[in-house]
């Protein structure tokens, strides 16, 4: 298998990769190198067009779709690939938190997949939570303040709208560049050039 198949009732994609891991982006730990998995409003922000209300890797959408989908912007569904654009200069962003700072290099240089939908107006980040531990646990013990605090006015909250309202969508990226990117052996990246990143090693 290729791993991207899984149990997230959104888009059917894979449950564990782009999960935010126990060790990650934690003090020490240096920054995440693998795209993350993100959930936003489906219903404010996905567009339902056609021919199909998500995009590759997805496999489906909401069992709403398309009718519950009013987003204005034709290439965010379920299953886009979304990133902070090269152009973007990250010290020029103001980030006010040394995770926050780091977890936009992330954005930048791997992306981020849609996977789900929040329910409301709030964004997530897909974490993980197993036998082994609570990663949101993990982070607020490393950090010293909540991955998921109640106000929006807190340096951690403000560096996460800087990194959700500064993303876009990799439009381009789908199957076919994805099985170019796999036959280049990793002197390709996801748009067209040279990878921003070195692939990871074979497990």
């Amino acid at each position: 298998t290729d791993g991207i198949v899984g149990a997230h009732g959104g888009s059917g994609m894979s449950s564990i990769g782009g999960t935010l891991r126990l060790g990650e982006l934690l003090k020490g730990s240096g920054p995440v190198r693998h795209a993350l998995k993100i959930n936003l409003d489906s219903v404010n922000y996905y567009s339902g067009g056609t021919p199909a209300s998500y995009r590759w890797p997805a496999q489906k959408a909401d069992g709403c779709a398309p009718g519950c989908y009013t987003g204005n912007n034709p290439a965010l569904k379920m299953g886009s690939l979304v990133a902070l654009n090269t152009s973007v200069d990250l010290d020029k962003l103001g980030f006010e938190t040394e995770p926050g700072r780091s977890l936009a290099w992330t954005f930048q240089n791997y992306g981020a997949y849609i996977v789900d939908t929040t329910g409301w107006s709030v964004y997530a980040i897909e974490t993980e939570q197993s036998p082994d531990g609570d990663y949101q646990t993990q982070f607020s013990q490393s950090w010293g303040f909540s991955l998921t605090p109640n106000s929006k006015d807190t340096p951690w909250s403000r560096d996460m709208d800087r990194i959700f309202l500064s993303l876009s969508v990799v439009d381009s990226w789908n199957e076919d560049i994805w099985k170019q990117v796999i036959a280049s052996n990793g002197n390709q990246g996801a748009g067209g050039g040279q990878p921003l990143q070195p692939w990871a090693p074979p497990y």
